[in-house]
């Protein structure tokens, strides 16, 4: 169990090497002056937090939210319990992010917890528990909620324990309990980290088309006559992709395979001179923990919230200035949308069959792939249809006819660029090529391609990448 203890002298156990390592985090919402009316600062102070170390869990206590209350960070899903009753107080939450396999756990229990099962690295249960301070909290309540936990398990947890060991004025039974385990932590962010060191996260480059030398790409990908004129389709098809995708690399840059923080448009050097003031302050105050200092750090934190917001004001106001009348209304959705927080989340679940847990993303992926394989396979049919499908499977298909049918035509060249004009910008196919590429061939090339095409189709030849399953 990670707990915190009511400790004056507070250090936060991170190494500047470790960061990119750390898995799971618990942030006592006490820590960024958090009260019913200022649950705004607490977000802001996750999202710092978020953006610093991009932690897989965040777990908070002493929320202080009611259910009107929104918790909404990008790519971090919430579960949270809020206390009920006309005042507010206490109230746990979980964070966690979008990128992993991740699920809720209910948890039939009295306390203040919540609980979610988390795959990093391996199948993992974290639990965020709140004890308040003048609550007694029975044996019983606390075995049944470990009960509930599917082993390995972290419960992290601010739990109000007294010591003197600690510099509290008093001992209260619960600082007798966990005077064993003191951590010299009270209410900073408390920071756990796995053995395994991952490198950190990394994505598939794409091609950054924005950046691109348009003009040195129509230059390099040229499809001459004789790439085409073959009877190997195999050779053709090898011989057109190898050129476009030679001529894309020297002309079209790639963006970055690093996880890189999500630029906010509102940072500017006042927010990054008051940042760096606060910092300064809270590594003062760390070092000597007086009065004093934690008064100058207050002051200066304030004055950063202050800064910041201001410049956020001031951006939300040029970010709706710049909707005019000339906006078309794809761009003014658009706006709408992002200002609104509108957008689609995906999250990976953790998927459970009668006897077992696959929480791996390649272990969800195959147990997808085989329960679609059995669905679909003839066994799940009624003996009826099968019946019709053997009988029509005996029909043999002739496609050859004398008649006239539009569909039969050849693709003309206003068909192919009307086609292009039609298509949107999706992923590309195995081969790397996209309908960018082809958009900025020059007009030879383009027929070329109508030609292969064309050809090919009247041959019912295909390569060897059209005839495999995606």
């Amino acid at each position: 169990m990670a707990r915190e203890q009511d400790s004056p002298n507070a250090s936060t156990p991170v190494s500047k090497k470790s960061r990119r390592r750390k898995t799971f985090k618990t942030l006592d919402a006490l820590d960024t002056d958090a009260n019913p009316s200022d649950s705004d600062c607490v977000i802001d102070d996750v999202k710092d937090i978020i953006r610093q170390y991009h932690p897989v869990c965040v777990a908070l206590q002493e929320t202080f939210l009611k259910s009107c209350h929104t918790t909404k960070i990008r790519r971090y899903g919430c579960v949270r319990k809020d206390t009920e009753g006309p005042s507010v107080s206490g109230g746990v939450c979980i964070f966690t992010s979008l990128d992993v396999p991740s699920s809720a756990l209910p948890l039939h229990t009295s306390l203040q917890a919540v609980a979610v099962r988390i795959h990093s690295t391996s199948l993992i249960t974290v639990c965020c528990l709140y004890f308040p301070p003048n609550t007694v909290i029975h044996q019983h309540d606390l075995t049944n909620l470990v009960d509930q936990l599917p082993a390995p398990f972290v419960i992290l947890g601010d739990f109000n324990g007294h010591s003197t060991l600690w510099g509290s004025a008093k001992t209260n039974p619960r600082g007798r309990q966990i005077e064993h385990d003191l951590y010299n932590s009270h209410h900073f962010p408390v920071i756990l980290s796995h053995d395994s060191d991952t490198g950190g996260k990394t994505f598939q480059p794409t091609y950054s088309y924005s950046r691109a030398d348009w003009a040195l790409f129509t230059q390099l990908a040229v499809i001459i006559d004789e790439m085409i004129k073959t009877e190997s389709v195999d050779t053709a098809v090898q011989e057109v992709t190898n050129v476009l995708i030679t001529a894309a690399e020297l002309s079209i840059p790639k963006s970055s395979s690093h996880f890189f923080q999500h630029y906010k448009p509102w940072w500017n050097t006042d927010c990054q001179t008051a940042y760096k003031n606060q910092r300064k302050l809270w590594g003062i105050f760390r070092r000597y923990p007086t009065t004093e200092n934690l008064l100058a750090f207050k002051k200066a934190k304030a004055n950063a919230r202050r800064v910041r917001r201001q410049s956020q004001r001031q951006s939300w106001i040029r970010y709706v200035s710049s909707l005019t009348s000339s906006t078309s209304s794809k761009q003014l959705w658009k706006k709408i949308k992002a200002a609104n927080g509108i957008y689609r989340e995906f999250s990976f679940p953790i998927l459970q069959t009668s006897n077992s847990v696959f929480s791996s993303p390649v272990e969800i992926a195959n147990i997808l792939g085989e329960t679609f394989q059995s669905v679909s396979r003839a066994a799940s049919y009624n003996s009826r249809f099968l019946e019709i499908k053997r009988q029509a499977e005996r029909t043999p298909i002739n496609f050859s006819t004398h008649s006239f049918f539009p569909y039969n035509c050849d693709f003309t060249m206003t068909e192919l660029k009307k086609a292009f004009l039609q298509a949107h910008n999706t992923s590309p196919g195995p081969d790397g090529i996209t309908y960018t590429m082809l958009r900025h061939l020059n007009p030879n090339s383009l027929a070329n391609i109508l030609f292969y095409s064309t050809e090919f189709g009247r041959s019912i030849a295909f390569p060897p990448a059209g005839e495999k399953p995606f």
